[in-house]
């Protein structure tokens, strides 16, 4: 009888992962390049970065149209920051125009909060009045359980949704 080799249990996942990748690499047809980089990733960032496209390899898809040279794409329907920051100092104006009706207005003195929501988060703006009139000083996202959430991704829900409302 043949001894059989003992591979840690780690190591038999990795093999698996390595022949898949491996699958995958002959069946798109990528060639090596002749200078690999290494990164921070280490020996996995090296096979990555070591693979291209050959000539022959089909397209990746979704890629839908081709430019002619000089030709220019054409315009995005939507453009959207999800940049909270932007939002500070806003007007009413602003926020109407970029999120639309809030679902819900409430006053806190000194402050008037507007509250966005989508099935995912909600959004608290709040606006204190100024010399020029109310703007934005803070906002904060939280989940529907009232935990405390990136506000990052919740306005950019919101902002996906305000944009589909007004096409």
């Amino acid at each position: 009888m043949a001894a059989r080799r003992k591979f840690p249990v780690g190591s038999v996942a990795l093999m698996g992962c390595v022949c898949a990748l491996a699958a995958v690499v002959a069946a798109t047809g990528v060639t090596r390049s002749p200078q690999p980089s290494m990164t921070a990733s280490g020996e996995i960032g090296a096979v990555l970065s070591a693979i291209e496209p050959s000539a022959g390899a089909a397209k990746p898809p979704g890629i839908a149209i081709e430019l002619e040279q000089g030709e220019k794409p054409p315009p995005r329907k939507f453009v959207v920051e999800n940049d909270p920051r932007r939002f500070i100092g806003a007007k009413p104006d602003f926020l109407l125009e970029e999120l639309g009706q809030p679902s819900s207005l409430r006053k806190e003195s000194p402050a008037e909060v507007w509250q966005y929501r989508s099935e995912q988060c909600v959004l608290d703006i709040f606006l204190y009045e100024e010399a020029d009139g109310p703007s934005v000083v803070y906002l904060e996202a939280r989940d529907l359980y009232a935990e405390p959430a990136e506000a990052a991704p919740c306005l950019s829900r919101l902002l996906d949704i305000a944009a589909l409302s007004d096409s």
